[in-house]
């Protein structure tokens, strides 16, 4: 099976760079980006190729594959690897490469090469070895999995920091938001226990919404207790928690709120319990036009991504009324 798609993957590696030739052609604006981020972008991506040509030749090593690459390719893409690294971190004006203009892609930067320079020693023993087993291949994969990650960080970062484009991202995020997790609120269970908490809550004073936001706040630092319990093992959180697996990564998180912005269910654990005072809630249930809100991007130290949310009003189909709202955590450089 590798000697087919070592035969192969040539004609493959082809076809998709032509793809790529001609989707680019076809929707991109070369206005859209300044000239040097637009270099820097076509070499974050070459990055990334060169991430999968490493693993292919590890591979082969590992499998006594020839046709997948040798221990001197090897060498020669991972010098090149990390020379353009470098030259991403640093700039390297005579390529084009200016340094980075802002303080959070240098750090992001920062950190890509820091996982590099780990990445980096295993891959230089493995050319000099000229061989792999099983279990050099499997840590391979996991730290080219981490440099991936990062550079896709720095690719949403470059786009979304590049003068005029800091809200390249909120366009197609306005549009699955509107599509795609619109249709999430359809769900009756999902209605039926947002109405269920807006009875049990109807008269509930300030003091007692902060009573239990304070509750929350410490359970959900102690690692659970009644309050946080109840809400996570309640039905549609669990459906909620499985519809963001489902997603592969690309929902980082969703939460339910009730008409007092009080969470009803969420697939993971929130830092607080009351919404009321947050955009998220004060501008899709409380608005007089019950509009879509979309936050600014943020780096989520809890799944090592940038990601903004998008919330939306609940409305009841009974009666055409908004009843609560919900938040959805995305992953920006997925979506980009």
């Amino acid at each position: 099976a590798l000697e087919t798609v070592a035969a192969r993957r040539g004609d493959l590696v082809e076809a998709a760079e032509v793809l790529l030739t001609e989707v680019s052609g076809r929707y991109a604006n070369p206005y859209e980006l300044l000239q040097v981020d637009a270099v820097a972008l076509n070499f974050l991506e070459r990055q990334q190729m060169l991430l999968a040509r490493m693993e292919r030749i590890v591979c082969g090593l590992e499998a006594d594959v020839a046709a997948l690459g040798s221990a001197a390719a090897l060498r020669e893409t991972v010098d090149l690897f990390d020379a353009t690294l470098a030259a991403l971190r640093d700039g390297h004006p005579s390529a084009g490469i200016d340094p980075p203009r802002t303080e959070i892609v240098r750090t992001s930067l920062a950190r890509a090469h820091d996982d590099w320079t780990e990445a980096r020693g295993v891959l230089d023993d493995l050319a000099a070895a000229g061989e792999a087993d099983a279990a050099v291949l499997d840590r391979v994969t996991n730290l080219t999995r981490v440099l991936r990650d990062d550079l896709q960080n720095v690719i949403t970062l470059k786009k979304i920091t590049s003068p005029g484009q800091a809200d390249v991202y909120r366009v197609p995020l306005a549009a699955f938001a509107e599509t795609a997790l619109g249709a999430w609120l359809d769900d009756p269970d999902l209605l039926a226990a947002v109405r269920a908490q807006n009875d049990a809550h109807a008269g509930i004073t300030a003091a007692r919404i902060d009573a239990l936001d304070r509750t929350w706040r410490s359970e959900a630092a102690a690692g659970g207790g009644p309050l946080v319990d109840d809400l996570m093992t309640r039905p549609v959180s669990r459906w909620l928690a499985e519809r963001q697996r489902a997603s592969a990564g690309f929902i980082t998180e969703v939460f339910v709120m009730d008409a007092y912005g009080l969470n009803v269910a969420q697939s993971a654990v929130t830092s607080d319990y009351w919404q009321g005072d947050e955009a998220k809630w004060r501008e899709t249930y409380a608005a007089e036009d019950g509009a879509l809100h979309i936050s600014d991007v943020a780096f989520d130290e809890s799944t090592g991504f940038y990601q903004a949310q998008a919330s939306l009003p609940i409305v009841d189909p009974a009666t055409a009324e908004r009843i609560g709202a919900v938040t959805f955590g995305i992953n920006v450089q997925r979506l980009m």
